[in-house]
């Protein structure tokens, strides 16, 4: 910064990594200023730093052509900037640049094997450290064994676990797409079930110093890693989410539905209840990190995480969850209190990402929709998959019906205070505060193991209801599902009809999570 006043910054890519630095920090900084002096609008927290990264589009693109790290640095944070404002389609582009840049530098290829610095002075030579590839366990191979450490883990960072639990999350995608090439999943040794293997066989990799413990949420919380501990985590539930939705093809719109025989009813149940207790336990962790504040969500992919984890809750206690068994209205409670810690959640990214208040809106307008729907006593069943041809049949109705109105949506969220359901007043009551009090479900031999037991401690305890939920459900009403699928099939389509939303524009195009959707096709 003191180079560029006075004038010795003269290289523009080098301004430019400046200006673009500037511009991520600006908003953080607005907001820390808006939390403890004065509140700030939202709308100048989620502008703040806007004109900097201007500056720095400008100069990268005025001179694109000449290639370097310094640039490629400069690329990588415009297209975070981006992702945080919102312009999706944007920084899906700027990825292609940044991997052809990246290619051009050859950075993904080792032009020597001295990645040891043997060869050098030893003035010039840096202090190597020699750790895992990408695949647990495996080193390089042309390093000498004399030069291996007795552990090589133990030089993976936070950020090396993230990059392994990002890659099996790309294989994840590509194999919920394109199911019906792969073995039948519930098969032994099926890539259904070596994909879970994986993602638990990352969770138990973990070291103590990446457990989601209450010491740990202190020590990152000190060393400004608390957002990366909990990136880590939601990350792999995420994942887990993502893989079993093979099971809800009704939620998510899957190129190719699966066909799953009546045989596999029960295998079916049970990867829903998996995705279910996720979904769950996602929203567990959401509600201790937001204590400790909303800039710990620094992510600009956490409002969609949080925003799926609602919809496959809403789901469950909508389509799936059985209302004559004795412990539904506890799940049915403590559903949604989570789900409404979520909104929390959701309402307060919409301070940093414009993209969070739209699916706060949703998740209200759906929420309204089930209170009433439950309190009617309608139908609340396990739907059977269905034939594709008829799941495709389904959607194209549900997307010729949809059209939401802006005015409904603002109606939904006037009409709450009339909710059936009682609203959380402060925290997640009667369930655990801090990481120290929950544990997570531990790795078992059976990868399909289902983890509801790790729920008891964060249940609530049954009666909170009252009598509004009782189901005295008549013929017609068992006729009618308790809410129409179209709002929960539509995950960002429907913002494209709205023009309150336009700056939106470019999202829907690439799915559910954006640029990450189409990450297996990169």
């Amino acid at each position: 910064m003191r180079m560029l006043e006075e004038g010795q910054l003269v290289d523009t890519s080098g301004q430019a990594l400046l200006h673009i630095m500037c511009a991520l920090g600006a908003r953080f900084y607005a907001l820390e200023y808006s939390e403890s002096f004065a509140p700030l609008p939202k709308e100048l927290i989620q502008n703040a730093g806007t004109q900097w990264a201007k500056i720095a589009e400008e100069m990268f693109f005025a001179d694109y052509s000449t290639i370097s790290t310094t640039k490629l640095k400069v690329l990588i944070l415009l297209h975070d900037q981006e992702a945080r404002t919102g312009n999706y389609a944007g920084s899906f582009l700027l990825t292609g640049l940044v991997i052809r840049m990246a290619h051009a530098l050859q950075l993904n290829s080792e032009a020597s094997t001295d990645i040891l610095c043997k060869q050098e002075g030893p003035n010039e030579a840096s202090i190597p450290v020699v750790t895992e590839r990408l695949e647990e366990g495996q080193t390089l191979d042309f390093i000498p064994k004399t030069d291996l450490p007795e552990k090589p883990r133990d030089n993976l960072g936070m950020a090396a676990y993230y990059v392994r639990i990002v890659s099996i999350w790309r294989r994840v995608l590509r194999f919920s797409k394109h199911m019906n090439e792969e073995q039948p999943p519930w098969e032994p040794g099926s890539e259904f079930s070596q994909l879970i293997e994986e993602v638990q066989s990352w969770k138990a990799s973990l070291p103590s110093w990446l457990d989601f413990s209450a010491d740990n949420i202190y020590i990152r919380r000190e060393s400004h890693q608390l957002g990366a501990l909990f990136l880590n985590h939601c990350m792999y539930h995420h994942v887990l989410c993502d893989i079993h939705r093979i099971a809800l093809p009704e939620l998510y719109r899957n190129q190719q539905p699966y066909d799953f025989p009546p045989e596999q009813h029960a295998f079916v149940s049970r990867l829903q209840m998996i995705c279910f207790e996720h979904a769950q336990l996602m929203s567990v962790l959401v509600a201790t990190v937001l204590q400790h504040g909303i800039k710990y969500f620094a992510d600009p992919i956490l409002p969609s995480f949080v925003y799926n984890s609602n919809r496959i809750m809403l789901y469950h206690i909508a389509r799936i969850l059985d209302q004559s068994k004795p412990d539904s209205r506890t799940v049915i409670s403590r559903t949604v209190e989570l789900v409404q810690q979520n909104n929390k959640a959701l309402r307060e990214m919409s301070m940093m990402y414009p993209l969070a208040e739209p699916l706060y809106i949703t998740t209200e307008r759906w929420l309204e929709t089930v209170r009433s729907g439950l309190a009617r006593g309608q139908a609340s069943t396990y739907i059977a998959p269905q034939e594709p041809s008829e799941v495709r049949t389904e959607l194209q109705q549900a997307i010729e019906a949809s059209e939401p109105n802006l005015n409904d949506i603002q109606a939904a969220q006037r009409n709450a205070q009339i909710a059936l359901l009682p609203p959380v007043s402060n925290g997640i009551s009667q369930s655990p505060s801090t990481a120290s009090e929950y544990t997570y479900p531990t790795p078992s031999t059976d990868p399909m193991a289902s983890s509801l037991a790790t729920l008891a401690d964060v249940a609530t305890q049954p009666g909170q209801l009252g009598p509004v939920l009782t189901n005295d459900a008549s013929p017609s009403n068992l006729e009618q599902p308790v809410f129409d699928l179209d709002d929960l099939q539509n995950f960002f389509e429907w913002e494209t009809n709205n023009r309150d939303y336009a700056q939106l524009t470019g999202f829907e195009g690439f799915g559910p999570l954006g640029w990450a959707n189409n990450f297996s096709s990169m």
